[in-house]
């Protein structure tokens, strides 16, 4: 009896120190994380997350991810996008994509999302991870690298047409 004792103790004790690495690797990670339950309120939110958008984990819990901002405005858009998000991962159990985001100071930012559920030893939903990266710099190279393909770099007129034509 008491080795079996001895035994649990020792798996539970493996079993905590697992559970601390991979809480660790969450909080560190170079992605934003959230982590949503069934109806889609936030339950946690990683540090990677709160620096990207400026919302700090306890403030935003129980929180719809698309409704973080105070903009009435986004929240509309933000309605019909997630609506859309949890309708693919019902049916092929990923969504990914890119958006463009609101920081809690109002600014805008492109982000890639990557939702998937998280589902129980049935295959059942209990809830949703949300991985995010800041993407905003690769934007700007892509409208930069868009603009010196369309348009003349001297004249700033569209490639292809000719100022002194008239």
């Amino acid at each position: 009896m008491r080795e079996r004792l001895n035994d649990d103790l020792e798996r539970q004790e493996r079993d905590a120190q697992e559970i601390r690495k991979f809480s660790k690797a969450i909080e560190q990670s170079p992605s934003s994380v959230l982590i949503c339950d069934r109806q889609w309120r936030i339950e946690y939110a990683n540090q990677k997350f709160s620096q990207l958008t400026g919302y700090d984990a306890a403030t935003i819990a129980g929180k719809h991810p698309g409704v973080l901002s105070e903009d009435a405005q986004a929240h509309r858009e933000n309605r019909q996008l997630w609506q859309s998000i949890r309708l693919q991962v019902q049916r092929v159990g990923v969504w990914q994509g890119e958006i463009n985001s609101v920081r809690k100071n109002g600014e805008r930012f492109w982000e890639q999302l990557i939702v998937t559920p998280i589902k129980n030893s049935k295959g059942e939903a209990t809830g949703y991870l949300i991985l995010g990266e800041d993407i905003s710099i690769r934007k700007r190279y892509e409208q930069q690298l868009l603009r010196q393909a369309n348009y003349d770099i001297l004249t700033g007129f569209p490639t292809g047409c000719s100022p002194w034509i008239a």
